[in-house]
């Protein structure tokens, strides 16, 4: 895998790469549990023990960062229902997407979609991190059911998306005994959506 791209076209030695990931570290804990209003980049970078205009060698702009944050949280994603073999069913493949979403990346969507919306930007990013997250899904349900035809496959992704995504946001109203019933549910049914034959 080649070493991501600076704004200045360079690309990051294994160092940069590092120092790179400790940034979205640092600021995705920050969204998390202190709001996507006290992402402000000097502070990012105090907490990182950095100067500001070294972070911003990595990052010139907030929304440069926000944007790396995304690509990071996708990319645990599609790690995550990328890791199917003969031994990981749908069942464990949605489960762990279910868990990975309660567990920030959800909420992480969320704050940063919600709070650039309009942004032409960000509108962009949203629909080519869905649309590949659709097409991955896509992929395992296909590789589970390849009897369905393309279209349908990826309806079906969609709607296990929707499923699961709902799911992680209700995860709040439950408490944790709740909540374990309703994730067996809702994966349950997740799975059903995915590998029904058409009518």
């Amino acid at each position: 895998m080649n070493s991501p791209l600076l704004q200045n076209g360079k690309r990051l030695g294994k160092k940069g790469q590092k120092q790179r990931l400790v940034i979205i570290s640092i600021a995705t804990r920050v969204i998390t549990t202190e709001g996507i209003e006290s992402l402000v980049l000097r502070q990012i970078a105090t907490q990182a023990g950095m100067e500001l205009g070294n972070l911003q060698y990595y990052f010139p702009t907030r929304d440069d960062l926000l944007e790396a944050i995304v690509r990071s949280v996708f990319e645990e994603d599609v790690s995550t229902i990328s890791n199917t073999g003969v031994d990981h069913d749908l069942e464990k493949s949605f489960s762990e997407l279910l868990d990975l979403w309660v567990s920030g990346s959800g909420l992480i969507y969320g704050l940063i979609f919600a709070a650039t919306h309009g942004s032409p930007r960000f509108s962009q990013l949203k629909a080519e991190v869905f649309g590949e997250f659709f097409d991955y899904l896509s992929a395992l349900i296909k590789e589970k059911n390849p009897s369905l035809p393309e279209s349908e496959r990826l309806n079906r992704a969609r709607l296990t998306t929707a499923l699961l995504d709902g799911a992680g946001a209700q995860s709040q109203t439950a408490s944790k005994r709740q909540f374990a019933k309703f994730k067996t549910d809702v994966v349950d049914l997740a799975v059903h959506i995915a590998m029904s034959q058409t009518q």
